[in-house]
């Protein structure tokens, strides 16, 4: 059994979080099961109610529990995996939007920075070219899925800082206010252990499964467009890879 450990910097219902959710998850609780009472989720993991009911908070905005006045709280759903098939960014947002999967976003950073070397030399841009810098969180079912970044030759994006990202969509926002759309893509994929510094903003513990895909898109021939780095949680996202 997963134990809170409260001299971690991890805030304790946070812990907590993670633990009931996992137990969602991993089908521990099905859909439809009663979970315990307050109190005795108090009892079992040493915390005080006060520190369930956060939990149990969290888990409801994700809809995965709902609660019935007089009768209980109940598992609402186990989510399904995303699936990931490495398409191209429309092309997977198709596929997944033809499946009823949307994905919510927030910009955490969008400004011009330097060069960045191994980066541009990645895009292929001479020494000194400053780059468009995008960082995003993605949300599915309101659970942080992926933390993004990503970067592109500043003269391909002007205004781009100014006027923001359409719907806060990078794909969309390339193809329709710069005619920009990529054609090839590569990826590496590698399994980490994430910092402390990013496990609150993906809302995981040291434990989770993360994997980590570096990506550069092309422009008809073979003209590099954007370089990306995304976090992905292993517990929410299964990869798919086609061949020909």
């Amino acid at each position: 059994m997963m134990i809170i450990n409260k001299k971690s910097p991890i805030p304790v219902y946070h812990q907590l979080t993670l633990i009931l959710r996992k137990k969602i998850i991993s089908g521990d609780w099905a859909e439809g099961a009663k979970i315990p009472k307050e109190e005795s989720l108090a009892s079992e993991y040493g915390v005080s109610r006060v520190t369930v009911r956060q939990a149990l908070d969290t888990l409801e905005k994700e809809n995965l529990i709902s609660r019935k006045k007089r009768l209980g709280t109940f598992v609402q759903k186990v989510p399904q995996p995303v699936i990931h098939d490495f398409s191209l960014p429309s092309v997977l947002c198709a596929k997944l939007g033809q499946r009823g999967i949307s994905f919510d976003s927030e910009i955490l950073d969008l400004q011009f920075v330097a060069e960045i070397p191994e980066i541009n030399t990645a895009l292929k841009l001479t020494s000194g070219q400053s780059l468009a810098y995008i960082k995003r969180l993605f949300f599915y079912n309101n659970a942080a899925i992926a933390l993004n970044e990503s970067w592109i030759s500043r003269e391909l994006v002007p205004g781009i800082v100014e006027k923001g990202l359409i719907d806060n969509h990078l794909s969309v926002t390339l193809a329709k206010r710069y005619n920009l759309s990529p054609v090839n893509i590569q990826n590496t994929i590698e399994a980490i252990s994430l910092g402390m510094e990013t496990i609150p903003i993906l809302g995981v513990s040291s434990e989770t499964p993360i994997m980590a895909v570096t990506s550069i898109s092309f422009l008809p021939y073979e003209v590099p467009l954007e370089y990306s780095h995304t976090l992905w949680r292993g517990d929410l996202v299964k990869f798919s890879f086609a061949m020909k």
